[in-house]
């Protein structure tokens, strides 16, 4: 079983990091080549019970010009550093990625969604993408339960992360 829920995760921070390659995104995530340094840190991440690749992380700090990248501690959030970014990044309880930003006319920090900077409420991500990740979890979790119950795959045979990068 905890191979299993080792191939879950995985699979939960491929799901991120795949919706961020989306030709939608693209503006965002420019960037199409992730080097092997970055997969083999996303998939220590993942071993250690995050579902947000390093590669976003990296993205996110250059492309938003993030002045400050977010701390491997769970519900850490901050100012940006200088004055000439109003963005900062940092991880939910649940491990996730978010950017919050500050509000021009408020003067005060909003959450925004880390893959479609659509506002959140107080979620990591906007509903549109949840729903997305939610769907795409579900339908690998069908999969993954029928190969167990036919006796397929046992949770080692499960898919990795950087297999299932190299497949994308």
């Amino acid at each position: 079983m905890v191979a299993f829920r080792n191939a879950r995760i995985r699979f939960r921070l491929f799901t991120v990091w795949m919706l961020t390659r989306h030709p939608k995104f693209k503006p965002l995530y420019a960037a199409d080549v992730v080097s092997h340094d970055l997969i083999q840190q996303a998939h220590h991440l993942a071993d250690a019970g995050y579902y947000v690749p390093a590669a976003m992380l990296a993205r996110a700090a250059v492309e938003s010009r993030v002045t400050k990248l977010a701390r491997l501690s769970p519900g850490w959030s901050g100012k940006a550093s200088r004055n000439t970014t109003n963005t900062v990044v940092y991880l939910t309880h649940q491990g996730f990625l978010t950017i919050a930003q500050k509000n021009t006319f408020s003067k005060r920090w909003e959450r925004v969604c880390s893959i479609c900077h659509g506002a959140t409420g107080n979620r990591a991500f906007c509903l549109k993408t949840m729903r997305q990740i939610e769907q795409i979890c579900s339908h690998f979790d069908e999969l993954a339960a029928n190969a167990m119950r036919s006796g397929e795959a046992r949770g080692d045979d499960l898919p990795t992360y950087p297999e299932l990068a190299m497949e994308a």
